[in-house]
């Protein structure tokens, strides 16, 4: 059973109201995924023309991903989400992903910045901007692919987080290979 309700939302590229139908009964928490998704794809559709009104030009192409070599922000949801994607993948596909996410880690450990993330993500509060702020000017000094990047595509492209769904470069694309 499921209630409807009508939301709106005021984003820096204009309001946004829909409907959304929320369950009554207890639902797993990775179940908000498909409506955040939808909120996700709205908003950047106003962006888009927010931009494109204002003379700006989207630089996102298929095959730039300048943007995946990011530090990107999972909600606990999207954590299950994309534990369970992976999980369902092929065996072989399944194990050079995990391998992957394997490799970054250590590769985090040796630089110095997976207890700093760490720290970061399991504070009973949100750190100050200015130390997130390092941290991300830092891993993204490190120019480490997203572990889902391959021939500069994202590999798991529907399932991919909210973060690499929203951002729009409106800038000229830089590729760094």
């Amino acid at each position: 059973m499921v209630e409807r309700f009508e939301v709106a939302l005021n984003t820096p590229a204009g309001r946004l109201t829909t409907a959304i139908d929320v369950p009554t009964g207890l639902i797993p928490i990775a179940s908000i995924i498909p409506l955040t998704r939808r909120l996700g794809e709205e908003a950047a559709q106003l962006e888009v023309q927010r931009a494109t009104e204002t003379g700006q030009t989207i630089s996102c192409r298929i095959g730039c991903a300048a943007c995946c070599r990011m530090l990107v922000p999972l909600s606990a949801p999207e954590a299950f989400t994309l534990r369970d994607y992976v999980g369902q993948l092929p065996v072989d596909r399944r194990t050079l992903l995990l391998n992957r996410l394997s490799d970054t880690k250590d590769r985090l450990i040796r630089e110095g910045l997976w207890s700093q993330l760490n720290d970061a993500a399991e504070a009973s509060t949100m750190a100050p901007d200015e130390e997130l702020e390092s941290i991300n000017r830092s891993y993204y000094a490190l120019r480490i692919p997203c572990p889902y990047l391959e021939n500069e595509l994202c590999s798991i492209y529907e399932a991919r987080p909210a973060a690499c769904r929203e951002l729009l470069v409106t800038s000229p694309a830089v590729t760094h290979h």
